[in-house]
Order: structure tokens, then C-alpha cells, then sequence
């Protein structure tokens, strides 16, 4: 397990946990936007502050992999200004 605080992104100060060693994938489905948040000196660095569209497929993928966690973004978390 991966434990730390989040860095950046509608997570910014959050803690989060991960099975993963690379990082999470932060899914908005509604909005159809996500973040990716980077494994680092345990934490959790967004890697671009603005988020990118959600694709479904490199999603699904990724939560296939031994990579990454896919979480949706929690209820009540701004979204960017999306």
C-alpha cells in the first residue's frame, strides 16, 4: 500500500491510498475529465494541473495494470473549474 498526501489537482492536501506503485488515475466520469497523480517521496504529485479528457478505454487499462489505481474523484472535491 501506498500511502501520502495528495500535491496539486482537485486533491491538493488529501490523503490518499493506493495498492499501486506508480500512482492514481483521479476520474471525474460526469465531467469526463481526470488527473494523473504520480507515486513521489510518498506522496502523491499531480502531474498537470489542468485535467485531460477521460478516455475510458486507456482508463479501463489502466486499472488493469499493476501500475496504477483508477479512483473516482470524490463527491464534494472541486473539479478544476471544469
Amino acid at each position: 500500500m501506498f500511502e501520502g498526501a495528495c500535491v496539486g489537482g482537485p486533491l491538493d492536501g488529501q490523503q490518499a491510498v493506493s495498492r499501486c506503485p506508480d500512482g492514481l488515475l483521479v476520474a471525474d466520469k460526469p465531467a469526463g475529465v481526470c488527473w494523473l497523480y504520480d507515486w513521489r517521496d510518498g506522496r502523491f504529485q499531480v502531474r498537470e494541473e489542468e485535467p485531460r479528457q477521460l478516455d475510458t478505454d486507456r482508463a479501463v487499462s489502466a486499472a488493469l495494470s499493476d501500475g496504477w489505481d483508477v479512483i473516482a474523484l470524490p463527491q464534494g472535491v472541486p473539479d478544476g473549474g471544469t
